[in-house]
C-alpha cells in the first residue's frame, strides 16, 4: 500500500505542477486535470521504461536525488523568509541566512552534477539536471519579484516596503 500511496501522491503533485506550468505558459489544453494527469503518467512511464522492459529506468534519476531534495529545502526556507520579511523586523534573518547558504550550495551541487553527467555522456541526467538548475536559479528572482509587488526595480521595492512598514509601525505606537 505504501508504493500505491506514494505513486498516487507523486502523480497528483506532478499533475498540479504540469497544470500550473501550462497555465503560466498559456498552454490551455494542458491545464485540465485529465490532460495534465495523462502527461504525468506518460512521462513517468517513459522514464521508467527508458532502459528497457525491466522498469528500472527511473533509477537513472537517483544520482540527482540529493541536490533536488536540498533544492526543495531551499525553496521552503525561501518561502518562510519572504513570509517573515513581510511581517517586519529582523526575524526573517533566522531563515534568510540558512536559505542563502542552502541555495548557493544546492546550485553548486547541481553545477558539479551537470559537469559529471556531461563528462559521462548521461544525456537524460544532464537534461533533467540542467532544467533543475535553471529552475533553481529562476526561483530566486521570481520570489523576489512577487515579494516586491511586481515593481521594475527590486532595490526600490525593498526601500518602499521598509518605509511603509516603518510608517505603519510608528502609527500604531
Amino acid at each position: 500500500s505504501f508504493a500505491g500511496t506514494t505513486l498516487d501522491t507523486a502523480t497528483r503533485l506532478q499533475r498540479y505542477i504540469v497544470a500550473e506550468f501550462a497555465e503560466g505558459f498559456k498552454f490551455k489544453f494542458m491545464t485540465g486535470k485529465y490532460a495534465a494527469t495523462l502527461f504525468a503518467v506518460v512521462t513517468a512511464g517513459a522514464l521508467a521504461f527508458a532502459t528497457g522492459a525491466t522498469g528500472k529506468g527511473a533509477l537513472t534519476l537517483w544520482p540527482m536525488f540529493g541536490a533536488v531534495n536540498q533544492l526543495l529545502a531551499a525553496l521552503g526556507l525561501l518561502v518562510i523568509t519572504v513570509y517573515l520579511r513581510r511581517r517586519g523586523g529582523l526575524k526573517y534573518l533566522v531563515t534568510a541566512i540558512p536559505c542563502v547558504f542552502m541555495t548557493s550550495m544546492t546550485i553548486w551541487a547541481i553545477t558539479l552534477n551537470e559537469m559529471t553527467f556531461i563528462a559521462q555522456k548521461s544525456w537524460i541526467l544532464a537534461g533533467v539536471n540542467g532544467v533543475t538548475g535553471i529552475l533553481a536559479i529562476w526561483m530566486i528572482p521570481t520570489v523576489m519579484y512577487r515579494r516586491c509587488c511586481k515593481k521594475k526595480h527590486l532595490s526600490a521595492c525593498w526601500k518602499t516596503r521598509d518605509r511603509k512598514s516603518t510608517r505603519l509601525n510608528s502609527s500604531h505606537t
